[in-house]
C-alpha cells in the first residue's frame, strides 16, 4: 500500500495511528468471532435497501455496544480536524460499522452521499466517509 503522503497528495484525509494497534488487534479478534451479516445497498430502481452480490460481496461484524461506542467516541474526537480538512460543519455520524472482506470479496465504485429526491434520509445527510483500516502486519495475516 503506498505511504499516507500518497494520498494525502489526492486531498484524502489520513491520520495514521488514528486507533492504535492494540485496539486494532482487540477489534479484529472481536469482529472474527463476532456474528456477520450480509450487507445491502440502496437499489437504484427501487430506492430499497437490497443485498446485490453483484455489486457488493462483504458483511459486517456485529460488534458490541461498548465497542461501537468506543469508535464513535474516538470519530468525535478528530470532528473538528475532519470540518477543517473539508472545510464543512459535520454534525453526528452514522453507526459505526466493522466490516469483514474475505478473500474475492468487494464493493464496487460507487457514491456514498446522494441527494436525490428518492433516496432515503440518512443518505441525502452524509457529507463524508470514514474509513479506518484495521489490517495487521502480513506477518499477522
Amino acid at each position: 500500500m503506498p505511504p499516507a503522503s500518497f494520498f494525502e497528495k489526492l486531498g484524502i484525509f489520513m491520520m495514521p495511528g488514528f486507533l492504535d494497534s492494540s485496539t486494532c488487534s482487540q477489534l479484529r479478534e472481536e469482529a472474527s468471532v463476532a456474528t456477520h451479516e450480509n450487507l445491502s445497498v440502496v437499489d437504484g430502481a427501487s430506492f430499497q435497501k437490497r443485498v446485490k452480490p453483484e455489486v457488493r460481496k462483504t458483511k459486517c461484524a456485529d460488534i458490541s455496544t461498548a465497542t461501537e461506542f468506543n469508535i464513535h467516541r474516538q470519530l468525535a474526537s478528530v470532528r473538528a480536524r475532519l470540518e477543517n480538512h473539508f472545510h464543512l460543519d459535520l454534525q453526528d455520524c452514522e453507526r459505526p460499522q466493522v466490516l469483514v472482506y474475505d478473500i474475492g470479496d468487494y464493493f464496487r465504485p460507487h457514491t456514498d452521499s446522494d441527494t436525490a429526491y428518492e433516496k432515503p434520509d440518512y443518505v441525502k445527510r452524509r457529507k463524508i466517509s470514514v474509513t479506518v483500516c484495521l489490517n495487521g502486519n502480513d506477518s499477522e495475516a
